[in-house]
């Protein structure tokens, strides 16, 4: 319902964020000294479960827009260096050429 997050925002609302080191590091940066404040109610590895979690009253996710939830951008707009990576012309499932080409276009 907001236009954009800031850290300060979300100060006091429980939050699922990923459980790789290196995003947390980054999130720990966009925070700057509000980190040490935040209140981490789980951490996740796959983006469907933090999915089921918010859903079910468990927190809100850090995550990119999947489309699937209602989201907001962060203020300041936090970037990463994510990288993904696949072997030219190999045949893929229908299911990872689908995901494929969702990238390709929300990019």
């Amino acid at each position: 319902q907001r236009g954009a997050i800031a850290p300060n925002d979300l100060l006091g609302v429980p939050l699922l964020i990923s459980g790789r080191e290196t995003v947390r590091d980054e999130l720990a940066g966009w925070f700057g000294d509000a980190y040490d404040k935040i209140e981490v109610a789980a951490t996740f590895n796959l983006i469907l479960n933090a999915a089921n979690m918010v859903k079910n009253g468990v927190g809100a996710a850090l995550c990119y827009d999947f489309g699937n939830l209602s989201d907001a951008p962060l203020s300041p707009k936090l970037e990463t260096g994510t990288v993904l990576a696949w072997k030219k012309d190999q045949t893929c499932s229908p299911a990872a050429d689908q995901f494929l080409d969702f990238l390709k276009n929300a990019i």
